[in-house]
């Protein structure tokens, strides 16, 4: 699942928290808005919880959904139904929603085994054309 929520980041360029905390009604009307982000806590007896909350900035973003992006969506509702998968967060599997850093760092991997320098999220947000292009051509 950590793939398409990479394919996710390199068409759209959200936060990987935002990521994480998209919900399936979350895209409408050919738009996907993003509307929330997963934020870690760390407790006082050292325990560490991830929660949804509002974006960094504490405003919506809407973006179009172009055919690749909606590929990207419907391989993933595909995959919901082949493995019985009922959750409202899209970036989810049998165990539930996973977690922003779990996407992280299948996103440093993939760069990783690709000869990316530099791989990370936030030069797929930037929008790095090489980047993209290189990850994007990894996930084929």
């Amino acid at each position: 699942m950590t793939e398409y929520a990479i394919e996710i980041c390199v068409h759209t360029g959200p936060r990987v928290g935002e990521v994480a905390a998209l919900r399936w009604d979350c895209i409408t009307d050919g738009e996907l808005h993003i509307r929330q982000s997963e934020h870690r806590v760390d407790h006082e007896d050292s325990a560490i919880t991830y929660e949804i909350g509002a974006t960094k900035n504490g405003k919506e973003r809407r973006i179009p959904i172009n055919d690749s992006l909606q590929a990207v969506f419907d391989r993933i509702r595909t995959l919901h139904e082949a493995h019985g998968i009922q959750n409202d967060y899209i970036i989810a599997d049998a165990n539930g929603r996973i977690i922003a850093p779990t996407i992280s760092k299948a996103m440093y991997r993939r760069g990783v085994e690709a000869n990316i320098q530099l791989s990370g999220a936030y030069r797929a947000r930037t929008y790095d054309p090489l980047f993209v292009r290189q990850m994007l051509s990894q996930l084929s």
